[in-house]
């Protein structure tokens, strides 16, 4: 493939079963499944974490995946990443992105220390459930940070274990 074409001049099928679609050109986006493509996509959200750095919260960007982080004790702080989640919602709908909200969550690190108001956070009208564990790059994390969710999650005991 002649390398001024990969980002131009692409199409796409979608295949479902024995059944495939009409051929389609692509407007914007990567080939899936390409090495460059997380790259290219990680350059182009890039800006979200420059903007986000207003907001008193870490921002983690893997692949497509954007991740919070932020120490919550006061309603400033709750304000805070509220107001990030809000910027994230205008960001991706500016550039018309759209956000999986139901594979959206937060989790409380050290939940006996965690101010109240955090379990009401939502993005885009969406109330975002509060997990005690969540899987990061494959591995169980868990509210007090210690492998036993992840090593419950990979191990399987037979009956006579």
């Amino acid at each position: 493939m002649d390398k001024k074409n990969f980002l131009s001049d692409r199409t796409q099928t979608t295949r479902v079963g024995n059944h495939v679609s009409a051929v389609v050109d692509l407007l914007s986006g990567t080939i899936q499944g390409s090495g460059i493509g997380p790259l290219l996509f990680i350059s182009y959200i890039n800006e979200l974490a420059i903007i986000l750095a207003a907001y008193n919260v870490t921002v983690k960007l893997i692949a497509d995946d954007v991740k919070l982080y932020a120490e919550i004790f006061t309603n400033v702080d709750v304000a805070d990443i509220s107001h990030a989640l809000y910027c994230i919602a205008e960001w991706t709908d500016m550039w018309q992105l759209q956000i999986s909200v139901t594979k959206c969550c937060a989790i409380l690190l050290n939940p006996k220390y965690v101010y109240s108001p955090v379990k009401q956070l939502a993005f885009n009208g969406t109330h975002l459930p509060t997990h005690q564990s969540v899987r990061e790059l494959g591995i169980m994390v868990n509210e007090s940070l210690t492998p036993s969710s992840h090593i419950a999650k990979i191990t399987v005991c037979s009956p006579t274990c």
